[in-house]
């Protein structure tokens, strides 16, 4: 969902014409100056997610919890005018917040997950920069949960062949070709 989630707020972002590069994951790229605007969206392993009760139950009666899944959004930025201040390199940071927002809370009615709002909304100090490796005149960071349905599903994936419960070994259905299923001993 958080990756669906970055997808479309970049392409919304790109459509208003923010120039900015959005990432997926924990893995920031150190920024060398190949770009002036970064966003990089991630699941939130301070705050973590939180379970409750389930929203919708009406129109989707399989729905049995409501999962708020922590997002984190590091927003590096370093403003492209010449000599530029730290008003400026603020001023741009502050555009590429507010419109990330923007999309947000518009996403959150389109999906019908509604985000709840940030926990944590601020620049980053000089002390932290540092501390990620980061050379960003700025850099903010918001934190915030998203609404994710927890339903009464099959498993999607792929699976074992076999599975051992308790040193017992047991029998499994493994999908062969689409919805077919073979009975593997």
């Amino acid at each position: 969902m958080i990756y669906q989630l970055a997808r479309d707020l970049a392409d919304g972002l790109h459509a208003r014409k923010f120039p900015v590069a959005v990432y997926y994951g924990s893995n920031l790229v150190s920024d060398g100056g190949s770009y002036s605007l970064l966003i990089q969206i991630d699941r939130d392993s301070k705050r973590g997610d939180s379970v409750g009760a389930a929203k919708g139950v009406k129109r989707n009666p399989d729905r049995k919890l409501t999962r708020m899944c922590g997002v984190e959004v590091l927003f590096a930025v370093s403003s492209t005018k010449s000599g530029p201040m730290q008003q400026d390199h603020e001023f741009d940071c502050e555009q590429l917040v507010d419109g990330f927002l923007t999309e947000l809370f518009v996403w959150g009615e389109l999906s019908g997950s509604p985000v709840t709002l940030p926990s944590e909304a601020r620049y980053l100090s000089p002390d932290e920069l540092a501390a990620m490796g980061l050379k960003s005149a700025v850099a903010y960071v918001l934190r915030f949960q998203v609404p994710r349905g927890v339903s009464i599903r099959d498993y999607e994936g792929s699976a074992l062949t076999e599975v051992s419960t308790y040193g017992a070994s047991t029998t499994v259905l493994v999908s062969r070709d689409g919805d077919e299923y073979e009975e593997v001993p």
